[in-house]
């Protein structure tokens, strides 16, 4: 991990099962490479993050899941996704689930990261 994240994230990150970690992290890295200013904290027993304290409006969360991480985007519904890897039902949140590194775009992840701050405080 490139980033120093703040203690509670890397002991969260120390309850996750060992094959999560390191997928976490990256994801991490490609958050914090699409904007360095994001705040991070645990929210919702998640990794939440937003900008300028904003938790309201929080941006994006990664969490553990049965097989793998969810990275989840508050306002999901709204992004431009042509793609259409964002999956989720619901009125705004929008998810995707990765099992393994080789599964991540990393180009297309910051795409999805830099709409999802456009959209941060629509509805």
């Amino acid at each position: 991990m490139k980033s120093k994240l703040p203690s509670n994230i890397n002991r969260y990150l120390n309850d996750l099962r060992p094959e999560n970690i390191e997928l976490v992290k990256i994801i991490i890295d490609y958050i914090l490479e699409s904007n360095p200013e994001f705040d991070c904290d645990i929210k919702w027993n998640q990794i939440t993050f937003t900008l300028n304290q904003n938790w309201h409006h929080w941006i994006m969360a990664i969490s553990e899941s049965k097989k793998g991480i969810t990275l989840s985007f508050h306002k999901g519904a709204l992004i431009k996704d042509p793609r259409k890897i964002l999956k989720g039902t619901g009125s705004h949140l929008r998810n995707i689930k990765y099992q393994y590194r080789e599964q991540i775009d990393p180009d297309y992840l910051k795409r999805l990261i830099k709409s999802a701050v456009d959209k941060q405080t629509d509805l």
